[in-house]
């Protein structure tokens, strides 16, 4: 079976978070950057997930269960509060939203889940959520070897579509995985 844990903000929450380090690169300097991810990514760290570091809710536009609900960030302190543990804190965050939906699929249908299956550019590109990721749910994330998934199913579904390929179960063996 394949199972699915989507979250509505996911990748969405990072990128809210580098509008907010270029508004603020901005504001302080009156100069306007194209972009953060890089700086972000190199920011972040392993180092910074200890039981001293910010719990940062990632859930601003709710979940599909319940709309209402917003992040928030917390167990700021004085020694916390900074670039590194707010990038870390927002990417543990993304992690902890799939692990419940990971939990409640496990735990509902009473399986053990073989594979953690990895798509979309924030994961692709930063080493460091792979890694929480891989962390928090035990096992290694995979990524197919196709730089856009949405547009390799939508070619997929196709295929299946036009009797190109036969079924979706036959896809199983042409998709490839790093």
């Amino acid at each position: 079976y394949i199972q699915l844990g989507a979250s509505l903000c996911g990748g969405r929450a990072y990128a809210l978070l580098e509008k907010f380090f270029i508004d603020t690169v901005s504001l302080l300097t009156g100069k306007r950057i194209n972009g953060a991810y890089g700086k972000m990514d190199a920011a972040g760290s392993l180092d910074y997930l200890s039981g001293d570091g910010l719990k940062v809710d990632t859930r601003f536009d709710g979940t599909r269960e319940n709309q209402s609900i917003r992040g928030s960030i917390e167990n700021i302190s004085m020694d916390n509060f900074t670039p590194g543990e707010l990038i870390t804190g927002f990417q543990e965050g993304i992690a902890m939203e799939l692990y419940g939906y990971y939990s409640l699929i496990r735990d509902t249908l009473g399986i053990n889940p073989v594979y953690l299956i990895g798509s979309g550019n924030g994961i692709r590109k930063n080493r460091l959520i792979r890694s929480i990721l891989e962390k928090k749910f035990g096992m290694p994330v995979r990524m197919t070897v196709y730089d856009e998934e949405a547009a390799a199913g939508a070619a997929i579904t196709a295929a299946v579509g036009t009797g190109f390929i036969n079924s979706f179960l036959e896809t199983g063996k042409i998709i490839n995985y790093q």
